[in-house]
């Protein structure tokens, strides 16, 4: 089980149940963040998480710093809480805004491929089949794929970030497969 995950920035310390990072490099992106505290803590700490300054986390699970993604605009969602604020920052093009990519996250393989499936059914024009929906992913994540630390989701929930394909590269797998009959079954 996890637990509060301490965030700090500027001398500024605030606390966090949940966050989506990436697993790249010396500074993650991340790409989800609940974020809590003293209001005006909470207010100093996201603008500086929303200018793409550093912010501290401290878990034992990931301790690092971290920024927010280089592309892509952040939704904020706030709440007055007792003796605080909360708030919800997100990439909304990583969450459903935008048909580039997409961050698809569970608890197993086949809860990540449903998810999958339906996000590029709705994305591209070439008609999917759900029984395709492994292998195109397996092709799409050596391609493409990159793997998310989710914390605070809950017990063995796991993540990735999938970029969309290019609809003719697409197609040209699909009949490749269909000729080899990987997907005529």
């Amino acid at each position: 089980m996890y637990g509060v995950i301490s965030v700090m920035g500027n001398g500024i310390r605030c606390y966090c149940d949940k966050v989506i990072l990436s697993k790249h490099g010396y500074r993650p992106e991340c790409y989800f963040l609940s974020v809590f505290g003293r209001e005006g803590d909470v207010l100093a700490l996201t603008a500086m998480f929303l200018q793409n300054q550093e912010i501290d986390l401290e878990h034992e699970e990931a301790s690092c710093f971290m920024t927010r993604t280089s592309y892509g605009n952040y939704r904020v969602i706030s709440k007055r809480i007792e003796n605080g604020l909360h708030r919800i920052l997100y990439n909304k093009d990583l969450f459903g805004e935008s048909n580039e990519s997409r961050i698809l996250y569970g608890t197993s393989d086949e809860n990540i491929l449903d998810q999958f499936h339906k996000w590029l059914d709705a994305t591209v024009s070439t008609p999917l089949k759900q029984e395709w929906s492994e292998m195109i992913f397996r092709w799409l994540w050596a391609e493409k794929g990159e793997t998310v630390r989710c914390i605070g989701l809950g017990e063995g929930v796991k993540g990735c970030v999938m970029q969309t394909p290019d609809e003719a590269q697409l197609e040209g797998f699909i009949l490749t497969q269909i000729v080899q009959e990987e997907l005529w079954k």
